[in-house]
């Protein structure tokens, strides 16, 4: 059985549904339910329309948000690897990391 971080939030959303999942500073953004199903609709967007497959890696370029974690989940809700890449890196770092 595959017992990953997208299935333990899968099993949380249920357990705790309505429970808030993501903060940003004091402000309450998302519930476990909400945040499990952003993160299958974009696993779902990931494998559909971009055709990735599982073991695919998918770069996550960006600064930390509430946002990020949804990709993230996301990404390996989708069965992908994420490969973080600081967003403040310059393009010719970033493009060297993709090569």
């Amino acid at each position: 059985m595959n017992h990953n971080l997208a299935y333990m939030l899968i099993n949380t959303a249920r357990a705790y549904r309505d429970q808030v999942a993501i903060f940003h500073g004091a402000d309450s953004l998302c519930s476990f339910s909400a945040l499990d199903e952003r993160s299958a609709r974009c696993a779902r967007g990931l494998r559909e329309q971009l055709g990735l497959n599982a073991g695919d890696r998918v770069a996550l370029v960006m600064k930390n948000s509430p946002q990020y974690v949804e990709l993230l989940y996301g990404i390996w809700h989708a069965g992908l690897c994420t490969v973080p890449v600081n967003a403040k890196l310059h393009p010719c770092e970033i493009d060297h990391i993709m090569q």
